[in-house]
C-alpha cells in the first residue's frame, strides 16, 4: 500500500515489478514513484514496452524494463524481432529467461534459443545491460546461458524465481 510509504523517503527497492499488469497502470506507476519507491517495471512482452516507456518517462523511481517472459515465447515467437527494435532504447531488460515447470517444458528448447538470442544483444548492444532473469527449475541452464553468452562484468544480472541450490547461486 502505497500510502504507508512517507513521502520523501526511500523504503523500498523492487527489482522487478509487473507494474503493467495492474488494473490501473497508470496509478501504479504514479504511486511507486510519490512514495519514491525504487522499482523496475519489467514487462512480458515487447509489445508492453511503448505504454511503459510512456507512463514512466521523466520518472526517477519507476524504470521500464524490456521484457520478453519465457512462458510466453512457444505463444508469441515473433515477439523476438519486435525485442530487438526496442534493444537500444532498454537500459533494463525482464522479464527474460528460462522456465522449466509442467505447463513450459515443451517449449524449452524455443525458450532457450531465444534466451541465448536475448544474452547474445545484450551482450553486443551499445549499453550496459541489467537483466531480470526468470529461471524456474532451469538454473543450471540459465547460469551455463549466462557463463557463455554474457559478460557479468560489463552487464548487471537480478535472479528472479531462481530455483538453483546454494552452490549453483555461489
Amino acid at each position: 500500500n502505497h500510502d504507508v510509504v512517507p513521502r520523501g523517503r526511500l523504503s523500498y527497492i523492487d527489482f522487478h515489478c509487473h507494474l503493467d499488469l495492474y488494473s490501473d497502470f497508470p496509478g501504479a506507476v504514479q504511486a511507486a514513484e510519490a512514495a519514491n519507491i525504487y522499482t523496475l517495471a519489467v514487462t512480458t512482452t515487447p509489445r508492453a514496452w511503448p505504454r511503459n516507456v510512456e507512463l514512466t518517462r521523466g520518472m526517477k523511481f519507476v524504470q521500464p524494463s524490456l521484457g520478453l517472459h519465457p512462458q510466453l515465447v512457444a505463444q508469441f515467437p515473433n515477439d523476438v524481432s519486435l525485442w530487438d527494435s526496442y534493444l537500444e532504447q532498454a537500459r533494463y531488460i525482464g522479464e527474460v529467461g528460462l522456465d522449466a515447470g509442467p505447463q513450459y517444458y515443451k517449449s524449452l528448447d524455443l525458450q532457450k534459443e531465444v534466451f541465448s538470442h536475448i544474452l547474445r544483444q545484450c551482450a553486443s548492444a551499445q549499453q550496459r545491460k541489467i537483466l531480470s532473469i526468470h529461471s524456474v527449475r532451469t538454473a543450471n541452464a540459465v547460469l551455463a546461458a549466462l557463463d557463455k553468452e554474457l559478460s557479468l562484468v560489463a552487464n548487471g544480472v537480478v535472479l528472479h524465481w531462481f530455483t538453483g541450490s546454494v552452490s549453483e547461486l555461489k
